[in-house]
C-alpha cells in the first residue's frame, strides 16, 4: 500500500495510508545530512517507518517532511509554566524554556495538542512551543496546563 505524508489543516504531520491517517513527526538519522534517511515517529516517540533519502515518495510527501525537519529547528522547549492568562481574545504565556524567559502570545482557540513526548502549541506568529511531557512538568506548570487539556 502507498505511503504518503500531509499536513493536516492545524498544521501537523501526518502519515497517510490508504484511509487511515497518523500524526508522526520526522527526525532525521544524520541531522546535517541532505542525504539523511528519516526515521519517522509516532506519538509516542516510536518508529514506525524509515524513508531512505533514494525513497519514492512523491513530491508533495517529500515537501512536507523537508518543512517538519525544518519547523523543529525553529521550534522552542518551554520547561516551566510561569503564567497563562487571558486578555481580549487572546492567552498570554509566561514560560522559562532553555534558552530563559519568553513571552508570547495565543488566540484563545489555541489548545495544547499531544505530539511526541509531550505537547506543542503555535503562538500568533507561528512559532512552535513543545511543553514536557505531564511527568516531566512542575506542580505549578501542571496545574496551569490541566484547565487547556480538555
Amino acid at each position: 500500500m502507498d505511503v504518503s505524508y500531509r499536513w493536516n489543516a492545524i498544521g501537523y504531520l501526518e502519515r497517510l495510508v490508504g484511509d487511515e491517517r497518523q500524526t508522526v513527526r520526522a527526525k532525521a538519522c544524520l541531522p546535517g545530512r541532505e542525504d539523511s534517511p528519516l526515521s519517522i515517529r509516532d506519538s509516542k516517540d516510536e518508529e514506525i517507518e524509515l524513508v531512505s533519502a533514494e525513497s519514492t515518495l512523491d513530491p508533495e510527501s517529500r515537501s512536507a517532511l523537508a518543512r517538519d525537519l525544518r519547523e523543529q529547528r525553529f521550534s522552542i522547549r518551554v520547561e516551566r509554566i510561569v503564567e497563562i492568562h487571558p486578555e481580549n481574545d487572546l492567552r498570554i504565556w509566561h514560560v522559562m524554556g532553555l534558552e530563559g524567559p519568553r513571552r508570547f502570545v495565543t488566540a484563545l482557540e489555541e489548545w495544547p495538542l499531544p505530539r511526541g513526548d509531550g505537547y506543542s502549541l503555535r503562538d500568533a506568529w507561528g512559532d512552535l512551543y513543545e511543553i514536557p511531557a505531564w511527568d516531566r512538568l512542575d506542580e505549578r506548570s501542571q496545574k496551569l496546563l490541566w484547565p487547556l487539556l480538555g
